[in-house]
């Protein structure tokens, strides 16, 4: 998963995939009041530099991280790193008062609470979407892309295998411009750069 997740975010840079959207930055140009512009002190970064190429022999001669013999390697598991994203949230009435309703990306639909055991860590994707996909009726045919975190390379194939999914992957249906494995995994902001991506992606014309 690190070999194909990894080249899938340079080229993704390349032709501004993950770089600023022109209509996000035109709405918070003239849109001062209400997203107010934060200033950082010495920093200037427009582009992450952490994604290189993993060769997969390099990534074999890597030691396991939590215990011997396991498969989690610093390789084929997500960095932790700086990093934001926000998610607005509102009706779509509220929407049209303000004068976003052009900038509407898309429609909360529904939302499941699935649990797991506590040492079963980030296999919840697995158990929750379908759970999800009952409730609306939604069948995985009618998903055009997906966004599933990867936090670890084995709790993200698990999750594609109980989903079957490992297909949908290798058509670059799921987590098509990389995952947090390339991406990076700034902790607490997965469900809002999942949300992000997901929606930025369907806008384009190939998402």
């Amino acid at each position: 998963m690190t070999t194909s997740s990894s080249p899938r975010h340079p080229v993704s840079t390349s032709d501004g995939v993950h770089t600023r959207d022109a209509r996000l930055k035109e709405l918070l140009r003239t849109n001062f009041d209400l997203f107010p512009p934060v200033e950082v002190q010495n920093s200037n970064c427009s582009l992450k530099d952490t994604s290189k190429p993993t060769p997969a022999l390099f990534m074999a001669k890597l030691k396991p991280a939590f215990k011997e013999n396991g498969t989690s390697t610093a390789g084929n598991s997500s960095q932790v790193s700086d990093g934001a994203a926000a998610t607005l949230l509102m009706r779509r009435s509220t929407a049209k008062e303000l004068g976003l309703s052009g900038n509407i990306m898309g429609s909360f639909v529904s939302a499941v609470t699935v649990g797991c055991a506590p040492d079963e860590m980030g296999v919840g994707p697995a158990i929750a979407i379908p759970k999800l996909l009952n409730s609306t009726g939604i069948t995985k045919d009618d998903i055009q892309r997906w966004e599933i975190n990867e936090a670890f390379a084995s709790q993200a194939i698990y999750g594609l295998r109980k989903l079957d999914l490992e297909r949908a992957y290798q058509e670059n249906k799921v987590n098509p411009n990389g995952g947090a494995i390339a991406l990076e995994h700034p902790l607490g902001v997965t469900g809002a750069r999942l949300t992000s991506t997901l929606l930025h992606g369907l806008g384009r014309p190939d998402g």
